[in-house]
């Protein structure tokens, strides 16, 4: 396959791609098998030994390219970061407060985002800190529903609206 095409797949040409396996993009590829019946995405990343790893990704007819585009380059940043692309699948197995998983967010985003300004991650930080971790800081994060982040959101809504809407894209962002 040519390197040229990396990256431009849409879902029907994925659907469309013979037996075999087919790089999608750096690190992340499908696995056709069955006569085309089976289609499986895949994370391929080296260990810290220099080995070969393959980690699952899940079924190419039951996950979007979207999703599994975004789940990929977590998994990359999550390699650079820690050493190891597990660790991000690690720690959706283990439950994690709240607040430790954001500030990891956090720092994974600065290292990777390159901020121009450091303020902008003591910003973040700053936010969070202050509206969310009152409220979900304690929170295992498949706790978290809707409507904490409501209250997170409504005392601020009205009178901080600017804040509310940054605080709201930034827990998106962590969230992601």
């Amino acid at each position: 396959m040519s390197h040229a095409k990396i990256g431009r797949f849409s879902k029907k040409q994925i659907f469309e791609l013979p037996d075999g396996t087919h790089r999608l993009e750096p690190h992340l590829y499908v696995r056709v098998r069955g006569n085309g019946r089976y289609r499986n995405y895949f994370f391929r990343y080296l260990d810290p030994k220099g080995r070969v790893c393959d980690l699952a990704l899940g079924s190419a007819s039951k996950k979007p390219l979207s999703e599994v585009k975004q789940f990929a380059f977590l998994l990359k940043t999550s390699l650079q970061f820690s050493g190891k692309a597990s660790a991000l699948m690690e720690a959706k197995q283990h439950p994690v407060l709240f607040k430790d998983y954001a500030r990891r967010v956090i720092e994974i985003l600065a290292s990777v985002r390159l901020w121009k300004n450091p303020a902008q991650k003591q910003s973040w930080s700053s936010s969070i800190s202050t509206y969310a971790f009152p409220v979900i800081g304690e929170k295992f994060i498949d706790e978290i529903d809707r409507k904490d982040i409501l209250k997170i959101l409504r005392p601020i809504w009205i009178n901080k609206t600017m804040t509310a809407s940054r605080v709201r894209g930034r827990l998106e962002k962590i969230f992601a």
